[in-house]
């Protein structure tokens, strides 16, 4: 019994002392500025900060300084580099407004289409399917659930228009 006191003793005594000791500042200066800096930070000063937030990264997560929690999201997922967004702010109407503009124009275009050229292809009239049908039992297409099938109650091609 004392055996297992003693182990979770010694224990609990061998996981607190292989915890980083965590300094109450924050990083450093140059993490202060981090959102702002980043970009334009050489690469020297930039790893500088990474080394220094990756071993705050290892210690204790709820004494890590508010600080130093925003600079670590901002160098993972900032939107700097690649992930710099395309539209800036404010232009939000104007690609509301374009957006607007391409599918009128292509109602339109597709309204003018129906206007000049009729409303609807040969290939749509009841006659043609069911000419379909004909051609397609000829063919003896698809016999064993299809229309060259024995018993097929269906209406094949026809459809309702």
């Amino acid at each position: 019994m004392n055996r297992l006191i003693s182990s979770r003793i010694s224990n609990s005594l061998l996981r607190t002392s292989l915890v980083r000791p965590m300094t109450t500042a924050s990083a450093g200066p140059l993490v202060e500025q981090v959102e702002k800096n980043w970009i334009n930070l050489p690469e020297q000063e930039k790893r500088v900060v990474v080394e220094k937030l990756e071993t705050i990264m290892k210690n204790d997560w709820n004494a890590v300084d508010l600080q130093d929690k925003r600079a670590i999201y901002y160098i993972d997922y900032g939107s700097y580099g690649f992930r710099t967004p395309i539209s800036q702010k404010g232009e939000g109407l104007k690609i509301f407004l374009y957006t607007t503009s391409i599918i009128g124009a292509s109602i339109f275009t597709s309204y003018m289409i129906h206007v000049f050229f009729g409303s609807r292809p040969p290939t749509m009239t009841k006659e043609w399917q069911e000419e379909s049908n004909e051609y397609a039992r000829s063919q003896n297409n698809n016999p064993i659930t299809g229309v060259s099938s024995k018993g097929y109650t269906g209406t094949g091609f026809v459809h309702q228009v």
